[in-house]
């Protein structure tokens, strides 16, 4: 079990920051829309994303 154990903790080291970063990205979109009182465009060039891009995004995270 300890192998599994270091097993486990090696996996999830790696698999960690790339869920801290997408829990930060749809924040970071959140807080650009509620900024730009719901404006997606104005929200996707306040993060100077393109708006197709921003579009995308907001369906990955579920935010209409």
């Amino acid at each position: 079990t300890t192998s599994n154990t270091s097993t486990f903790t090696a996996v999830a080291r790696r698999v960690a920051p790339a869920a801290v970063d997408q829990q930060q990205e749809e924040r970071d979109i959140r807080e650009a829309l509620k900024a730009a009182g719901g404006n997606k465009a104005v929200a996707a060039r306040s993060l100077n994303l393109p708006r197709s891009t921003f579009f995308s995004k907001c369906r990955r995270y579920g935010i209409s």
